[in-house]
């Protein structure tokens, strides 16, 4: 092989490129959210102006994480706020949420006794699925 006919070598750097999300769900989502954050921060007497995001941003973050699974790099970044702070606001979400979540199973268990062959969230049917994967048998 001559060296003309090498391929030539491409040389790799690492770039950053800007990118707006755009999600696509109602402010009444962000707020169903947002608005049991700020209760626990209310609860805990949280000074305003202490926290790196508002409730509402807050909420925007745990909804990306949920919808896309957004890297908390990029959750981070676009809040301007540290991996270890995205983490934590994550997980504060999280619990959040679970606490007011009913028991999955044991929803499953009254939507098959009630004869539905779907579940709704935040509007979405989810027919497509399949009844295994949700344990509805």
């Amino acid at each position: 092989m001559h060296e003309k006919d090498a391929e030539p070598r491409v040389l790799r750097r690492e770039m950053s490129v800007g990118n707006t999300a755009t999600l696509t769900m109602c402010e009444e989502t962000v707020l169903l959210v947002s608005s049991p954050l700020y209760a626990r921060r209310q609860r805990r007497d949280t000074r305003a102006g202490t926290r790196a995001v508002s409730c509402f941003k807050q909420a925007i973050m745990v909804i990306r994480r949920f919808l896309d699974t957004t890297r908390i790099k990029q959750l981070a970044s676009d809040n301007t706020i540290g991996r270890f702070t995205a983490y934590e606001y994550l997980h504060e979400g999280f619990a959040v949420l679970a606490a007011q979540a009913p028991n999955l199973e044991a929803t499953l268990v009254a939507a098959k006794t009630a004869g539905y062959d779907h579940v709704n969230i935040d509007r979405t049917e989810l027919r497509d699925r399949p009844r295994q994967r949700w344990g509805i048998t």
